[in-house]
């Protein structure tokens, strides 16, 4: 005859680690495992400075982009100008600012760019399977075969100069 009260302490510590677990959301977890990479934190803090700086920067600035100040020209570095002046006068720190800002709008178009057409792409090539699955694979290895480089130089020359044809060939990157 077995005594069922040697298992009564098993069967609480098992529920006890199982409620630990399951109260633990994923979010959570991923913030805590965040947490404890010192240099992965130190990234995400660089990271969010560097978008809030690019967005709000140039709002406080007296200065603009475009501005010119053929008196300032070439100048260093100094408390109006914090990166200097370029050759036509302009403050290189707001255009950096600038630029940061269009880098960014790449960035975030490119990538929901590719997800969108990654998970309808995907979708298609699961949901059918099959002949078609190996078909639209094949077409995305020759599409690796060739270097991205020679995509862009030709969207490029094909293309007109203009943001929105520099989100497509970077989108093709």
């Amino acid at each position: 005859m077995i005594n069922k009260d040697l298992f009564v302490p098993l069967e609480r510590e098992i529920l006890q680690v199982q409620k630990k677990e399951e109260t633990l959301g994923y979010w959570q977890d991923a913030w805590i495992r965040l947490k404890k990479n010192k240099m992965a934190l130190l990234g995400l803090i660089i990271i969010v400075c560097l978008i809030i700086v690019a967005i709000f920067g140039p709002i406080f600035s007296s200065h603009t982009y475009d501005e010119q100040n053929l008196m300032m020209t070439n100048s260093s570095p100094s408390w109006e100008h914090w990166f200097g002046t370029d050759n036509l006068g302009r403050d290189i720190f707001i255009r950096v600012l600038y630029g940061a800002r269009i880098s960014l709008a790449i960035g975030i178009v490119a990538s929901l760019l590719n997800l969108f057409i990654g998970v309808i792409y995907g979708g298609i090539a699961g949901f059918c399977g099959g002949k078609i699955d190996r078909i639209m694979m094949n077409i995305v290895d020759i599409l690796y075969s060739v270097p991205t480089l020679l995509y862009v130089i030709l969207l490029m020359v094909i293309l007109k100069p203009g943001l929105i044809n520099i989100f497509i060939a970077n989108y093709t990157i």
